[in-house]
């Protein structure tokens, strides 16, 4: 009779702790923190420790990481089948809140929940606008814009400007590829006021023939070269064959006539000489942010104003610098090596 009593008493016990372990599974806050990038690419470093640092003491959320590799399908069809992919995820997880990084995940996935009845986005590392993804009036979305650090790049130029006694007013010319993202920086650089620096407009390529024209011709309009990206760049019109970021680049401080400034932090990781980016670490801890107040506090997404990107990352080649007879003060090259961005 005893040994009946206690195998029913172990029973119980079991039971009662399955129950309480799904119950507790089952409630918690789920978020679903998916990439456009795959995990292998280093600019979704720093946003990931943001994330992270936000999210650290979250241990009560149910939070899955996936990175869907969309920015590197070179074909619409393939980054349809990832996006079916996605959302089939979505279904089988049913995440209270998806974060979003990067434009290709608004794209091809997020657009597909704008105003869900129960499913929160926030978009995060986003260039310029999410009106083209149906998330700028959405009731269930809000999040963390990026955009070109304006202030800190006008006072660099203005800075290298005079190293190189370049006359006033300094001219500057945006050269990029013409992914969407390159083209919603550009539009924002046009739209600002540069101050004592002249912005003279966008040039958009699309092979490494026409980059290399845009860039041996900019001396004749401007002082200084501003590039955004150039990572989608084709051999040339015959030859679709994609160029590497590295080959661009060194080519382009090898051959340009006038010094070239990146407005991403991967400019000079690519071989560039020189680049004020926006923080993307700072993206990171803004959209986990968001996150914790929609999981926690139950905070609708339209009470919660999305967020411009504030801080900057610098980054320097200090031999690419010597090669144009620039030096960087001490004030930028202690930012740059805060962030790890200073080479020798």
């Amino acid at each position: 009779m005893k040994a009946k009593i206690r195998f029913a008493l172990i029973m119980a016990f079991i039971v009662g702790t399955t129950i309480t372990i799904v119950l507790y599974n089952t409630h918690r806050p789920r978020l679903l923190i998916l990439h456009s990038n795959g995990s292998e690419n280093e600019q979704i470093r720093p946003i990931n420790r943001g994330l992270r640092d936000e999210l650290r003491s979250k241990q009560h959320f149910s939070i899955r990481w996936y990175y869907s590799g969309l920015n590197a399908m070179v074909s619409k069809h393939l980054a349809e089948a990832e996006s079916l992919r996605v959302r089939n995820l979505v279904s089988a997880l049913k995440p209270d809140v998806i974060l979003a990084v990067g434009d290709e995940a608004q794209e091809y996935v997020t657009r597909y929940y704008a105003n869900d009845p129960v499913i929160k986005v926030v978009y995060c590392a986003v260039h310029g606008d999410v009106t083209s993804y149906g998330l700028d009036h959405a009731a269930n979305a809000t999040g963390s814009l990026m955009t070109p650090p304006l202030d800190a790049l006008h006072d660099l130029l203005l800075e290298l400007g005079r190293q190189l006694a370049v006359a006033k007013p300094i001219r500057v010319f945006h050269v990029g590829d013409r992914t969407d993202d390159v083209q919603d920086d550009g539009s924002y650089m046009e739209g600002k006021k540069w101050g004592n620096v002249h912005f003279v407009g966008n040039q958009y390529v699309g092979t490494f023939d026409e980059w290399k024209l845009a860039v041996g011709q900019a001396a004749k309009r401007a002082d200084f070269i501003l590039t955004s990206d150039y990572h989608a760049l084709s051999r040339s019109s015959f030859d679709q064959t994609p160029v590497p970021a590295r080959e661009v680049v060194v080519w382009t401080e090898t051959h340009s006539p006038i010094p070239v400034v990146g407005s991403r932090a991967h400019y000079v990781g690519d071989g560039g000489m020189l680049a004020v980016g926006a923080s993307m670490y700072e993206q990171g801890r803004a959209a986990g942010s968001i996150a914790i107040k929609l999981l926690e506090l139950h905070a609708s997404p339209a009470d919660i104003p999305r967020v411009m990107s504030n801080e900057f990352v610098v980054a320097a080649s200090e031999s690419r610098l010597k090669e144009k007879n620039l030096y960087l003060p001490d004030i930028y090259k202690a930012l740059a090596r805060a962030s790890n961005n200073y080479f020798q």
